[in-house]
């Protein structure tokens, strides 16, 4: 009687199939297997496994990341972009937030392939009625598109490494915001603001912040260096941003960020004050 092919076994129907192992799982450790059925004799199932692991070896065929979770990707792609710097800190810790407070608990555990578009649907579905973290109400149109950011991620990085031909959320229309009217104050109310502020040491900060435009977080670290009161103008060169309650350096909103601001009469007199409030 021959031998039985190596990796080669008997199934309950007379049939015969093979299990092909190719490595651990670099995130999980488990042991990932390809098993292919269906075969009339152990010889022919004995032959198309050593033809497999040919084209494995010679890259014709990418082993399969069957078990891979989606907790598991996101775990990879959130290290990832921490490790490489594509993203600043300020959203490195945004996406790991949305990704734990909406993402997981909801798809974590799930298999990367079993992940459609309908799934995604439905998940959007479910924050947009009661995903509130503490309140549990619904989530506004807005969260739930950031809430999609880091899962959005994750999936590129699956479709880049093959784990996925495409990704389910690109057959997932984006939750559309209802269209609200900016609210601001008007000239008035800033007036009157400003008013009940008079005495007050952060007066000139305030009066500052409103007639340059500046967001809080370019101007917090505004230095006198790059406050030119002859030339009239202030250069707008550092920012910063909350991350966890602690302020951290930032590269500002956007790429125009660092930019020159011109200043009229009134604002020289409001950095002139309180260039003279931090010298007493």
């Amino acid at each position: 009687m021959p031998a039985r092919p190596e990796g080669v076994y008997p199934d309950s129907k007379g049939r015969w199939y093979f299990k092909v192992t190719v490595g651990r799982d670099a995130l999980s450790g488990r042991r990932e297997q390809i098993t292919r059925r269906g075969f009339r004799t152990a010889a022919e199932a004995g032959r198309e496994r050593l033809d497999l692991l040919a084209k494995i070896h010679h890259g014709h065929q990418k082993p399969s990341k069957v078990t891979l979770t989606v907790d598991q990707l996101l775990d990879e792609y959130l290290d990832g972009i921490e490790a490489d710097g594509r993203l600043s800190p300020k959203t490195c810790f945004d996406y790991r937030h949305y990704a734990d407070y909406y993402v997981r608990p909801h798809l974590g555990q799930r298999r990367v392939r079993d992940v459609t578009p309908e799934v995604v649907e439905a998940w959007q579905r479910k924050l947009t009625k009661g995903g509130g973290i503490q309140s549990g109400k619904g989530l506004k149109a807005n969260t739930v598109r950031l809430a999609r950011a880091p899962l959005s991620g994750a999936f590129k990085l699956a479709t880049a490494k093959g784990i996925v031909a495409v990704s389910p959320l690109l057959g997932t229309p984006r939750p559309q915001a209802r269209r609200a009217i900016p609210k601001h104050w008007s000239p008035k109310q800033a007036r009157e603001f400003l008013t009940l502020m008079e005495g007050d040491r952060t007066w000139t900060l305030w009066a500052f912040l409103m007639g340059s435009g500046l967001r809080i977080g370019e101007l917090v670290p505004l230095r006198w260096s790059n406050v030119d009161l002859p030339g009239h103008a202030v250069r707008v060169v550092d920012f910063v941003s909350t991350l966890d309650h602690e302020i951290v350096a930032s590269s500002g909103k956007n790429r125009d960020a660092v930019r020159t601001i011109d200043l009229d009469e009134y604002l020289e007199d409001v950095l002139t004050l309180q260039k003279k409030l931090q010298v007493n």
